[in-house]
Parts: C-alpha cells; sequence; structure tokens
C-alpha cells in the first residue's frame, strides 16, 4: 500500500508529480491510500499498521510538516514495518538540499532524476537515493500504445520566460523559415503554468518535436520530468546538456534515442537535420519511446528499493 498525507500546498506541479508517482508505483502493484491532513491520526495510522505499508512524500513538504508527520507514525504500534519515500527530483535548489539534510533520518529511501548531484552532494548518503524518472503525465502515456500516425510539422515548446531560454527560442524563430517546421511556443511567468495538463499532452501527442531545456544552474543541468514527458509521448526529444554535464547519457543513448544540444549552433544543426530528415525524426523519436518506457517498467517492476 502507498500512503500519501495530502497537504495544502500551491505548488501545482509538485503536488501533481507526487500523485503521477504514485500512479505510477500502482502499475507495479501497491495499493494507494490518500490520507487527508485532518484525519492524519494516530487511530487511522493504527489500523495501517496491520498492512505493509510504503508512505510516500515530497520534498515540497517542510521539515515541520515532515516532522509532525512522523511524530504520529512513530506514536503506533508496529510503525517499523513501514517503508517510508520522497520524491526530491530538485536537488539543485539551496531549499531542497537544507530540508533532505535535516530529514533524511526518517527516509529509507529517496526517489531522484538527477545522479549528478547525488554523487557530489549526498555521496555519504548514496545508498538511499533511487532513480525513477516520473513526471505529470507518465501515468497517461505508460498506459498509451496508440499514437498519431501524423504529427504536425512544428516544434513544441511550454515553460517559463528566463532570459537564457528567450535567446534559445529567439534562435529557433530565426532558423525556422529553413526548415520544414513552425515553432509552437507556450510561455508562462513563474507564477502560473502555460498550459493544463489536458493541453500539454494533446501538444506533445500532435507535435514531430518538442524542446527541453534544462539548464538551472551556470554549470549544472537535469532530467526534467519535460524530457520523460516528450519521450513517452513520441514526440522526438530535443534536449539541452552541458558540455560536461550530460545526466541523460547514463540512462539513454544520445542521437539514436534523443538528440542532445549544448549551444544555439548545435541547436541550429539538429533543427536543419531534422528537417532534412524526417524518416530519422520518426525513427528515434519511437525507439527513445521505447526505451524510455522499458527504463521505468523495469525501474517500477524490480522495486529494489522494497528489497
Amino acid at each position: 500500500m502507498v500512503v500519501l498525507p495530502e497537504f495544502n500546498n500551491n505548488n501545482f506541479n509538485r503536488v501533481t508529480v507526487l500523485r503521477n508517482s504514485a500512479d505510477s508505483l500502482r502499475i507495479s502493484g501497491f495499493d494507494i491510500k490518500y490520507l487527508q491532513n485532518d484525519s492524519f491520526k494516530s487511530s487511522e495510522i493504527q489500523y495501517l499498521s496491520k498492512k505493509e505499508c510504503l508512505f510516500l512524500l515530497d520534498s515540497e513538504y517542510t521539515p515541520e510538516e515532515i516532522e509532525r508527520i512522523f511524530f504520529v507514525i512513530t506514536a503506533v504500534d508496529h510503525f517499523k514495518q513501514f517503508k517510508f519515500g520522497m520524491i526530491v527530483y530538485d536537488l539543485w535548489r539551496r531549499r531542497d538540499k537544507e530540508m533532505i539534510l535535516r530529514t533524511q533520518r526518517y527516509f529509507d529511501f529517496l526517489f531522484h532524476m538527477d545522479h549528478i548531484k547525488v554523487d557530489s552532494d549526498y555521496s555519504f548518503m548514496k545508498y538511499k537515493f533511487y532513480f525513477l524518472p516520473i513526471c505529470h503525465t507518465s501515468f497517461e502515456f505508460l498506459g498509451k500504445d496508440i499514437y498519431p500516425t501524423n504529427r504536425d510539422q512544428k516544434i513544441f515548446f511550454s515553460g517559463r520566460i528566463m532570459a537564457d531560454r528567450l535567446g534559445i527560442l529567439n534562435e529557433i524563430l530565426k532558423v525556422l523559415p529553413r526548415t520544414r517546421f513552425t515553432g509552437d511556443f507556450n510561455l508562462s511567468d513563474a507564477s502560473s503554468i502555460p498550459l493544463s495538463n489536458s493541453e500539454f499532452v494533446k501538444k506533445l501527442l500532435s507535435s514531430e518535436m518538442s524542446l527541453s531545456l534544462t539548464q538551472r544552474m551556470s554549470d549544472h543541468w537535469i532530467i526534467p520530468g519535460r524530457s520523460i514527458e516528450i519521450l513517452l509521448s513520441q514526440s522526438l526529444l530535443i534536449h539541452q546538456e552541458g558540455p560536461n554535464c550530460k545526466p541523460l547519457s547514463k540512462y539513454l543513448t544520445p542521437f539514436e534515442d534523443y538528440l542532445p544540444f549544448t549551444n544555439q549552433r548545435e541547436l541550429k544543426e539538429l533543427l536543419l537535420f531534422c528537417s532534412s530528415n524526417p524518416r530519422e525524426v520518426k525513427k528515434i523519436s519511437q525507439r527513445g519511446s521505447q526505451r524510455a518506457k522499458e527504463l521505468i517498467q523495469s525501474l517500477l517492476f524490480s522495486r529494489p528499493f522494497l528489497a
């Protein structure tokens, strides 16, 4: 059983990731139970103590919330048979690092998508980290076997407005007239999301290529949930990475499963190549989707974190 204490949080993205992570774990045989904060009482935990449960939290909780939850859990009999996991996808954020270090004693394992930061910042507790590429719409895509035969000749991007991103998008706009593609850019500020989940999925499934901009620090690039969603949708993933920071290449093969770029010149060359080679675009996108599905399913069904 997977148990998710609900909490009042305005970060819709993180709440959605948490719930979709549970849905994905359900594929591998877990039962899921949601607990509201106001019903998160020792009597209900006492009932759950008779079952083999997995408590799954998100690092968007505050340390105080986590400590309160564990205070209730440890007050019941047989609590030691429970397993506790946390989703920690933003390892590059100072806030998340402080929270992880403060609360890591409570957790048996931590789900992540950033092995570079795990290796560099958490080597002393690396045994607790497990790579699990889960995102907003992963559960929907994992259950899909039929994809559109024909897609629009466009490159799709959805994300926040940032100076470095605008430079990349402007470069794309410059080169597009020399290609068969059009741009479909959906931008927002930090206080909103540009598209609903259903709109986002619809655009992924209709776009021949999709762009993922992954830089989070001056010298650090991540595997964002968006890259996984693009792969699973069978849109061709155009994936930003750093000269010496290529985390996705540990799990998938560049130029076979996705197309990486490190600067605007390489991005321009990719777009011109894709414009002239539609069959190769389809081949790479289908192979990347299959490889991503196989990776996720192998991680879910092997469940090494419960060994």
